[in-house]
């Protein structure tokens, strides 16, 4: 079974608070997995994240460049269909940006194939991951600071509506065989930013090779 997009979703607290909640629809495909990024500029606090009131689980995180804040992506396998509350919260006011995406046909675990992270300041940032199985999909969560515009770049696309500050990406297709994969954020204007990228693979995985006893001699 193949990974396949099925939907995206990004908001933003206007001012300060403690958490942010808002709906989001996934559908009913097999297999599911929700993505939910959070990003926050004053706290390296770890946050509660729960969707349809089940608690999802940090798969990678980095810190902000200027190290007050942190970025953070989670992920929940077999999420409720349908119309449901992302609760993002924290244990402090925070300015808190968040992105989320749900796909189907993927791999059950939520302990991602690899995870690469990297933070910075600059007009785009690039990270780059070696996927263990074959025919992986890789995501990607950027959170930037002081209302920069992001962008899928290359090896890339944008799943997330307005890209303000936070967005979801990934690479839109398998990686096969697998092995180093490159995705591209640019940032608009030139400003700081925290990243962190993973690869999950497929439900069903394909191996590289057939099996010693399905080839021909």
């Amino acid at each position: 079974m193949s990974i396949a997009f099925d939907n995206a979703s990004s908001q933003q607290v206007t001012s300060s608070a403690a958490s942010i909640t808002y709906s989001f629809t996934v559908g009913s495909g097999a297999n599911r997995m929700l993505f939910v990024g959070v990003s926050s500029a004053n706290s390296t606090a770890t946050p509660t994240v729960t969707y349809a009131g089940v608690a999802m689980t940090a798969v990678a995180s980095v810190g902000w460049f200027f190290g007050g804040g942190k970025a953070w992506l989670f992920a929940l396998a077999a999420p409720a269909s349908g119309a449901n509350n992302v609760v993002v919260s924290y244990s402090a006011v925070e300015t808190i940006f968040t992105s989320c995406a749900s796909y189907t046909g993927v791999n059950q675990s939520v302990t991602p194939d690899a995870t690469t992270t990297t933070t910075g300041s600059g007009t785009s940032t690039t990270l780059t991951l070696t996927t263990v199985a074959n025919n992986c999909w890789a995501f990607t969560f950027c959170g930037a600071a002081n209302g920069d515009v992001e962008s899928a770049g290359t090896g890339d696309v944008q799943r997330t509506g307005t890209g303000v500050q936070s967005g979801i990406f990934d690479s839109n297709g398998v990686i096969s065989p697998a092995g180093s994969k490159s995705m591209t954020v640019n940032i608009s204007p030139s400003g700081q930013f925290g990243a962190v990228a993973a690869s999950f693979a497929p439900a069903f995985s394909v191996p590289t090779t057939a099996p010693a006893f399905f080839r021909m001699f």
